[in-house]
């Protein structure tokens, strides 16, 4: 029984450091700042955007992946949907298509929440603009 139960913890940290692996490439940085179509972070929102696309204009707006990519990962561990991103990765990185696998309750209110984190960070970069031109206008000699 203790060989037994000693394997089964054996497996639930193998499992759980597999978990936080994941989430730490989810939540990495692109680094080159070029394409990421095979960034574990990008695949997830393809997959979102594949299911549930951006509304309007808004699809054209700028979109803060170095900021989205940690929240995304904290959401998905949170909502214990580790193992659903890990099958989406999985899929899209053997070549299928992003809406081919159905988008789950848990996934649906995930992207919701990313769209609703994406419209603040683009309401703080506005702001933070706004400021920066008003202090410029400050500063301008007169």
């Amino acid at each position: 029984d203790a060989g037994v139960a000693g394997g089964s913890a054996a497996a639930r940290d193998s499992d759980a450091s597999d978990d936080a692996e994941l989430l730490r490439r989810i939540a990495a940085a692109s680094g080159d700042g070029g394409a990421d179509d095979d960034h574990p972070g990008r695949m997830l929102v393809s997959y979102f955007e594949a299911h549930a696309p951006e509304k309007g204009l808004d699809r054209r707006k700028a979109v803060y992946a170095d900021c989205e990519r940690p929240l995304l990962a904290a959401m998905v561990a949170h909502a214990g949907a580790v193992a659903e991103a890990q099958g989406v990765i999985a899929h899209v990185l053997s070549g299928g298509a992003p809406r081919a696998l159905p988008l789950s309750p848990t996934m649906r209110q995930l992207w919701s929440s990313l769209l609703i984190a994406r419209r603040w960070l683009r309401k703080q970069k506005r702001g933070f603009d706004r400021r920066a031109h008003t202090l410029e206008l400050r500063r301008a000699p007169r």
